[in-house]
Parts: C-alpha cells; structure tokens; sequence
C-alpha cells in the first residue's frame, strides 16, 4: 500500500522583493560614518579629554559597537574599525530589507486601490422606465 505523503508547504510571502543596492549602500554609508564619529568620541573619553558631546557619542558607541564587538571585541583585539565596518553590514542589510519592504507593501497597497476604483464603474444614465 502506497501512503499519500500530505506535503507541508511553507506559506511564502506573495511580496517578492528584490534586494535594493542604492539603498544599503546609503545605509552603509551613514551607519558606518556615524560609527566612526562615536568611536571619536569613545577615544576622547578614555584620554580624559571629554567634553559634553564626547560624553554623548561615547554613549551612542555602545549602540554602534554591538554585535560584532560587543560579543567578539576581545577575539579582534586591535581590530576596532573593521568590527565596525562588519556591523555597518548588519545594519545596512537589515534596514534595507525593513525598507524595500515597507515601500513594496505600500506601493501594492496603491496599486490595489486603483484597481479597486478602475473596476467599479459609475454609470450616469439613469435605465429606462418607459412602460
């Protein structure tokens, strides 16, 4: 007896959304510059030459060292900028993939209304009643 094997489907998203490459190297751009200012800032404290801002970037290196230095900072040693570099990666994929698909969901979204409006016709004439 042959049993009917009963295929699990994963549910796939209808979305297809294809990798926008402008987008992550703004992203990566941004994200690693950000970086290297709060590195700056980062330095100055650990000289005692901080001021207010200082104080602030160095707070936000905290943010921008995480994950690749926070976990591995250690195993990379004197290797501060290419961490960075590696988590500008990480971010400039994931912030790019949160917007291409954002701005595909909503441009569906308006494709989807003006065929919703094209398909409803209004029709002006009123029908005839002549008995």
């Amino acid at each position: 007896m042959a049993e009917k094997r009963k295929r699990r489907h994963r549910k796939r998203s209808k979305l297809r959304v294809p990798f926008n490459w402008k987008t992550f190297l703004v992203i990566l751009f941004i994200w690693y510059a950000v970086s290297l200012v709060s590195l700056i800032g980062n330095i100055a404290l650990s000289e005692n030459t901080a001021t207010g801002l200082d104080l602030f970037l160095d707070k936000v290196h905290t943010v921008f060292r995480f994950p690749v230095l926070t976990f591995f900072g250690r195993l990379l040693g004197d290797l501060t900028l290419p961490g960075l570099f590696i988590n500008s990666l990480i971010y400039g994929i994931l912030f790019e993939r949160i917007i291409s698909y954002v701005t595909a969901r909503e441009a569906k979204a308006v494709i989807r209304k003006k065929r919703g409006l094209r398909s409803v016709k209004v029709s002006s004439q009123e029908p005839d009643s002549h008995a």
